[in-house]
């Protein structure tokens, strides 16, 4: 049900950052379709580059994928970004 609300969403505003993220999100968690995920991710980025959960969001994606390199990558970005956020030091210190 949550995806189709993200689709109707997106078809009123597809600049709707937060959709893009909660649909990948959902298709990454509940779907296991990484791919369809990462697709909604890369639209969220598009719209900000430095939107802290959509980039938590993708390194969890390619820690799935066994792209840790890559996860890392975007759990550094989060570092840089919001320094304070409570989980980025869990997420770096899980992959070193």
């Amino acid at each position: 049900m949550a995806l189709a609300d993200y689709a109707t969403a997106l078809e009123v505003d597809p600049t709707y950052k937060a959709a893009h993220q909660h649909r990948g999100f959902a298709l990454f968690k509940y779907k296991k379709d990484n791919a369809a995920a990462m697709r909604e991710i890369e639209a969220a980025l598009k719209l900000d580059p430095k939107y802290v959960a959509v980039l938590l969001d993708r390194g969890a994606i390619r820690e799935d994928e066994g792209k840790f390199e890559l996860a890392l990558q975007d759990y550094e970005q989060v570092r840089k970004i919001a320094p304070d956020n409570l989980n980025i030091d869990y997420r770096i210190g899980v992959l070193h």
